[in-house]
């Protein structure tokens, strides 16, 4: 009896959704298995670590003799190396301390020189205050000179005071209208030229305020400042010039006996006495850095260990775990047995899994690939319109079997979708029927082709459209019957 066509392709979905399970579940296996795997390569891996560094714990020669011999060679070009790299490094402290003494050598004879400068210096200072007291005009312009500034400085402090005072008061005045009315008219000054009831009232309001006194006091703080700010620059213009005139006596004597020489001479010398210092600091900064640099090349730990263990880590994990057993039990301690052992447990346990992942492995790309073939299947189902209420197989019993063929890789998913088609056929309409009763007209086909031996075969699709628009009423002018699309299988 003919299965309904979306009656099997509610099986067909239904076997897509079966197989995504198992290949989910699969995948999950794989998973699993390679989960485990990774987990004991890890515990190997710190194993492996151990027994490093416990069979080299450094890069001493007898140790290096104590471990494999096939490795033995590479450890001692790195503990040369490691032997190299300190005693360049020792070199370099020896050549710095040689400059850092030469160094400390320069200063120091030149810090006698300093010293013997300063006290030449101090002589000629001596030599020219002696001439400057016996000079003509220099202790008259040296007290003209003292005078004028304790004037100017006497002269600063009051004017400081009354800024301080003006700063002070004259926002009172100022915020007073009635006085800053009278102050802007100029009231009192020649500029007031008010007559009449307004002049009256502005004299009553001055005596009211005391306009006269407050004015003279308004007039003082704000002139006064300004007056004295200018005789204080006077002031200091005179003591500058008097000052001026003493340096250039002092200079002038200070040339001539020499000690102007001298203090550069000084100068000089201090200078590159800086300069020393400074190259003794760069050196000395340079010496620190390389004994640090010795420092971690003897510790036992240093770069040069590092590499040695990582190198012997890759023998190690490189070599038979038999080999390893044997070369732990060649040594009294115990410890390097208990670590071969495990090394060896673990890469038993990696050997045992490795078998299983890769069936996992297979198994899940199989139920994958199964996956996406029935999702395949299903799609094509559904281009082709199978689904549809007009579609029937000959045999849903069928599917079952056909499916469980592909299951087991008997068939393909082109050949499970190729069983599938032969089994399929679309019911044909009342509309279909009739159009077929008029296309197997005794004389259509004849006509057909001989229409075909006109125009050619590549134009059979436009000859078979004629005969059927002719077939179905072309010449009727009250419109003929159109001719409905029969149901074939289409993509979509």
């Amino acid at each position: 009896m003919p299965t309904p066509g979306a009656q099997v392709f509610q099986q067909v979905r239904q076997a897509v959704q079966d197989s995504r399970s198992v290949a989910h579940e699969a995948d999950q296996r794989e998973r699993a298995c390679q989960r485990e795997i990774e987990e004991l390569v890890s515990q190997r891996g710190a194993a492996v670590v151990d027994l490093a560094r416990h069979t080299l714990p450094d890069l001493r020669r007898e140790t290096i003799q104590s471990t494999y011999s096939g490795i033995q060679q590479s450890l001692t070009q790195i503990a040369e190396r490691k032997d190299r790299a300190i005693a360049e490094v020792e070199g370099r402290i020896q050549r710095l301390l040689e400059v850092d003494q030469q160094l400390a050598d320069q200063r120091a004879t030149l810090d006698g020189v300093i010293r013997e400068q300063a006290a030449v210096q101090s002589t000629l200072e001596a030599e020219v205050a002696g001439r400057l007291q016996a000079h003509a005009e220099f202790p008259s312009l040296s007290r003209d000179a003292v005078a004028a500034e304790a004037a100017l400085h006497q002269d600063e402090l009051r004017v400081h005071d009354v800024e301080s005072e003006a700063q002070e008061k004259l926002p009172a005045y100022e915020r007073s209208a009635l006085f800053m009315y009278l102050h802007r008219r100029g009231f009192q000054t020649e500029q007031y030229a008010e007559r009449g009831w307004r002049r009256r009232m502005d004299r009553w309001i001055a005596d009211m305020i005391g306009f006269s006194r407050a004015q003279r006091s308004y007039e003082f703080l704000k002139k006064t400042p300004g007056l004295m700010q200018a005789e204080l620059d006077a002031r200091r213009t005179r003591f500058h010039e008097l000052m001026a005139s003493v340096e250039k006596i002092r200079d002038q004597v200070a040339i001539e006996t020499g000690l102007t020489a001298a203090q550069r001479t000084l100068a000089d010398s201090q200078a590159e006495r800086e300069r020393l210092s400074t190259k003794i600091h760069e050196q000395r900064e340079l010496i620190a850095k390389a004994n640090a640099e010795l420092v971690a090349l003897s510790a036992e730990q240093c770069r040069f260990y590092q590499e040695a263990l990582a190198r012997y880590q890759s023998f190690l994990a490189d070599t038979q775990t038999a080999v390893l057993e044997q070369q732990a039990a060649r040594t009294p301690d115990p410890r390097d047995d208990e670590l071969a052992s495990r090394i060896a447990f673990l890469t038993r346990e990696i050997e045992r899994l490795r078998p299983e992942l890769e069936l996992a492995s297979k198994a899940s790309a199989a139920a994958l690939e199964a996956a996406r073939g029935l999702e395949f299947v299903e799609r094509r189902f559904e281009q082709s319109n199978f689904h549809q209420a007009h579609s029937r197989f000959n045999d849903g019993a069928t599917l079952e079997t056909l499916l469980g063929r592909y299951r087991q890789g008997i068939l393909t998913r082109d050949a499970l979708w190729g069983e599938i088609k032969q089994q399929q056929q679309f019911e044909r309409t009342e509309q279909e029927n009739a159009v077929l009763n008029v296309l197997q007209h005794p004389v259509t086909h004849v006509l057909a082709e001989a229409m075909v031996q006109v125009v050619g075969a590549a134009l059979r699709q436009g000859v078979d459209r004629s005969i059927r628009r002719r077939e179905w009423g072309g010449n009727n002018a009250g419109g003929g019957v159109s001719l409905p699309d029969i149901p074939f299988p289409t993509w979509v």
